[in-house]
C-alpha cells in the first residue's frame, strides 16, 4: 500500500491512504481505491482507471484459479467396458512439480504477461503429456474455461477437446460408436442429446461442441458447449 498518495487527477499529496472513494480537496474530483489483481497492491485511481481495473479483475485468472481447472494427480480413463477406472497419480502431474513447471517458465520468460506465461505453462504440459489423449483431453477443456472466463470464444479449444475425445475411443476402446451426452439443458443442444455417430461420421461433422448452444456462465460474452461423447458398445 502506498505510504504517501497523491490525487491521481491533480498529483496533490493527499493526507493519508483512502479507503474508500472520496474527493480530492484540491480538485474536487473523486479519488477511488482499488486492489490490483496481480499483485494485490492498493492504489488511488481515477474513475476511468477504476473501471479498467474492475474489468481487468473480472476476466483475470490467478494461479490458484488455474489450478483447480487442471487435471493434476491422479486421473481417469475411460475403460474397455465403458466404465471410470482411476489411474495412479503421475510424477509430472502432481500439483508440487506442476507448480515448479509454472515457476520455471515464469522465471525464464520475465518479459511475458501473465496471461502469456499461462498459455506457455498450459502447452507445456500438453507436450509432456502428449501421448496420452483423454489427459490432454481434460487439459484443453481446461484451456476452453480459461478462455471463457477472460471473454473470449473458447470455441476452438472445445473442438479439440472432443476429437482428442473421439480419438481416444477409437483407439483405447476400439469403439466404433459413440454417442452425445449432453451435460446442460440449452435448447439447441437438446437437440443433438442421445444422438449416435460413427467415430469417422462424427469426426468429420463435428456436432458438438454445438455452434448454436446458448450455455454461459457468470454472464460471460461467449456461450460454452458442454456436451460430450459416450463410447457405445
Amino acid at each position: 500500500m502506498e505510504t504517501n498518495p497523491f490525487c491521481p487527477y491533480c498529483k496533490a499529496p493527499l493526507p493519508k491512504f483512502p479507503t474508500a472513494k472520496t474527493k480530492c480537496k484540491k480538485c474536487g474530483q473523486f479519488i477511488y481505491v482499488r486492489t490490483l489483481p496481480l499483485d494485490k497492491s492498493h492504489v488511488v485511481v481515477t474513475e476511468i482507471e477504476a473501471s479498467a481495473i474492475d474489468k481487468e479483475k473480472r476476466t483475470f485468472v490467478s494461479d490458484s484459479q488455474l489450478f483447480r481447472w487442471l487435471p493434476l494427480g491422479g486421473s481417469f480413463l475411460m475403460g474397455t467396458n465403458g466404465t471410470m477406472e482411476t489411474r495412479p497419480p503421475i510424477p509430472s502431474r502432481e500439483p508440487e512439480k506442476v507448480c515448479s513447471l509454472l515457476e520455471d517458465i515464469r522465471a525464464k520468460h520475465p518479459e511475458k504477461s501473465h496471461r502469456e506465461i499461462h498459455w506457455l505453462f498450459m502447452n507445456a504440459l500438453a507436450e509432456q503429456n502428449d501421448s496420452d489423449l483423454f489427459w490432454l483431453n481434460q487439459l484443453h477443456f481446461a484451456m476452453a474455461l480459461y478462455l471463457h472466463h477472460e471473454d473470449k470464444d473458447p470455441f476452438s479449444e472445445l473442438v479439440i477437446t472432443r476429437k482428442l475425445e473421439l480419438q481416444h475411443y477409437q483407439i483405447y476402446n476400439n469403439a466404433k460408436k459413440a454417442i452425445i451426452i449432453m451435460a446442460m439443458g440449452c435448447s439447441e443442444c437438446k437437440k443433438l442429446e442421445n444422438k449416435i455417430y460413427t467415430i469417422e461420421q462424427a469426426l468429420l461433422e463435428m456436432p458438438i461442441p454445438n455452434r448454436n448452444c446458448t450455455t454461459i456462465y457468470d454472464n460471460r460474452k461467449f456461450p460454452i458447449c458442454r456436451c460430450s461423447w459416450s463410447p457405445t458398445f
